[in-house]
């Protein structure tokens, strides 16, 4: 399961989680791990070179299958949110 950036914790699943203000992920209650779009890098994210201007964070099942996504348009960096998601979330090396 290296592809998958978080494991999400029982607690958690099923809820809103507040990352930071403005920053509400809706975590399905069936979610069992998080991945943060690993394409983005914050230049492509900051829209310097026209490539994105969003940050997607995907859900997926215990069987790694795909449950749904959320983009947040120009909201956080990459960094930022991995920082403030390793505060809450379990992270997966």
């Amino acid at each position: 399961m290296n592809d998958f950036d978080f494991l999400i914790p029982t607690d958690y699943r099923g809820q809103k989680i507040i990352v930071r203000e403005k920053i509400v992920l809706s975590v399905p209650a069936s979610a069992m791990y998080l991945t943060v779009n690993p394409l983005e890098d914050e230049e492509e994210f900051l829209g310097f070179n026209m490539v994105s201007d969003r940050q997607e964070i995907s859900y997926h099942c215990e069987d790694g299958s795909y449950l749904s996504s959320e983009d947040f348009d120009k909201r956080i960096i990459t960094w930022r949110l991995m920082s403030e998601l390793e505060k809450i979330l379990n992270k997966l090396y």
